[in-house]
């Protein structure tokens, strides 16, 4: 049964509620090492166990939300399209149950010993990273098989981008297990103070990592910030070059300036001058800076859902909006800089594999979906013009792919039926056979 209206509104009024909450809770649950080592006095061990059973406990409810989202019946409906999109449904639940459990269970570890085993942290990291990698190979393939089919600049800057972001967490997934091997069986809890200290500087083989992932970090989010512009340009009218400026150049200088100023030493005198006072008002305001750029990107996906009226299409172009708002919360690595007891940074990486699932799978099926009714296909660009710039290219590489799947079926049965009459058919390529079709259809529906 369809939702109504009202439900339907309701519903995305909760998920874009969790979205901010989520991003919020990430960017919190990564910067409190350091945003306690500037308080004058910190908090004993019960308000430290406190502070991370409210952000497991907010983990696990958020969880519970999306997933609900991602099992409701519009969505089910266009993942049995796809084998690939129904068994990495039954997966992602699976995966992020046995997530919710590991937090579970360290945080109850926690409560009861004021120590954690590593063990329990280093399962929690590679189950959601691993998912994580596979699926951002996994739309970074279709963006590069996109491309191949219908060559246009905006699904190689895509397919650019996800190679970039993936080349990152691959290499922050080495990054922190190299920092693991250094670190005791069992963490046991120190003051905060005594944990900044301690804190060991990495080899010369990380720095090197980590200066790489830095790059390809920026590259990635300058990509994606391309290819945000490119589809929103059309926006401008509505909303008034000022706001759309606005919009689109601040998440741009967020990010940028905390990187230039780190570089150029240009609040050295800040620090030294206002010590904590500066350094904790810098963290505040600057930690989320990835963040920022997540719901700008996010953003173009969910304004494209906002003004389509069939609730398969909406609903896995919101959940592509989702996930890729929550993918650059979660891919913020700093809050594990400082491996403690509780370890504090373990939430926002077990957002990771989500949210590379529901930008992956919300992007390909949107793509098929948008593939397989023209009507669909004429409104959208009708109401969304450059917005939809993307998702045109994405379903007409579909559209040209399932195209060819057809012509090769009918090459094979003309063959096993008359193979005789399949001598010339053989001198064609089945592709240039999808080419003509296409023409001729464009050309029958420009004569009507």
């Amino acid at each position: 049964m369809k939702p109504s209206p009202i439900s339907d509104k309701r519903q995305r009024k909760i998920l874009l509620s969790f979205v901010l909450a989520s991003s919020a809770i990430m960017v919190l649950d990564s910067t409190i090492v350091r945003i306690l080592d500037n308080f004058s006095k910190e908090p004993g061990p019960v308000g430290i166990s406190a502070l991370y059973d409210f952000l497991v406990i907010f983990f696990i409810v958020s969880n519970f939300v999306f997933i609900r989202y991602l099992r409701q019946q519009t969505i089910l409906a266009a993942s049995r399209e796809s084998s690939y999109s129904k068994y990495s449904l039954n997966s992602i639940t699976i995966i992020q149950l046995i997530l919710c459990a590991i937090i579970v269970v360290n945080a109850i570890e926690f409560n009861l010993t004021n120590s954690n085993h590593l063990a329990i942290l280093e399962i929690a990291l590679y189950f959601s990273f691993l998912t994580g990698i596979v699926f951002l190979a996994f739309i970074t393939y279709q963006f590069f098989r996109w491309f191949k089919t219908k060559q246009q600049y905006i699904t190689l800057i895509y397919a650019m981008a996800f190679m970039l972001l993936l080349t990152g967490v691959i290499i922050s997934l080495v990054y922190v297990a190299d920092r693991l091997t250094f670190i005791k069986p069992v963490l046991t809890l120190k003051t905060i103070n005594a944990v900044v200290a301690s804190n060991q500087s990495p080899s010369i083989l990380m720095n090197n990592l980590s200066t790489i992932y830095d790059f390809s970090s920026i590259a990635a989010f300058f990509l994606l910030w391309i290819g945000t512009i490119i589809q929103l340009k059309g926006y401008a009218l509505k909303v008034g070059k000022v706001r759309y400026n606005a919009m689109i150049i601040a998440p741009l200088v967020f990010y940028m300036f905390p990187l230039m100023a780190d570089q150029t030493n240009i609040f050295d005198n800040a620090r030294l001058e206002y010590g904590s006072q500066f350094n904790l008002i810098y963290i505040i305001v600057f930690s989320p800076y990835k963040q920022v750029g997540g719901l700008l990107f996010g953003i173009v996906f969910w304004l494209t859902a906002f003004r389509i009226t069939r609730a398969n299409l909406r609903n896995t172009l919101q959940m592509a909006g989702t996930g890729m708002m929550i993918l650059f919360g979660s891919a913020v690595l700093h809050g594990l800089s400082f491996i403690m007891a509780p370890p504090f940074g373990v939430v926002t990486i077990a957002y990771f594999g989500l949210a590379s699932y529901m930008l992956s799978t919300g992007i390909y099926l949107s793509s098929r979906e948008l593939a397989k009714d023209a009507i669909v296909r004429r409104e959208l660009y009708r109401l969304t013009g450059e917005q939809s710039g993307l998702l045109k290219t994405t379903s007409s590489a579909e559209i040209e792919k399932e195209l060819n799947k057809n012509v090769q079926a009918i090459l094979v049965k003309i063959k096993d039926e008359e193979p005789n009459s399949i001598q010339v058919a053989k001198e064609d390529d089945p592709k240039e056979i999808v080419e003509e079709v296409l023409r001729e259809l464009e050309s029958m529906k420009k004569k009507n």
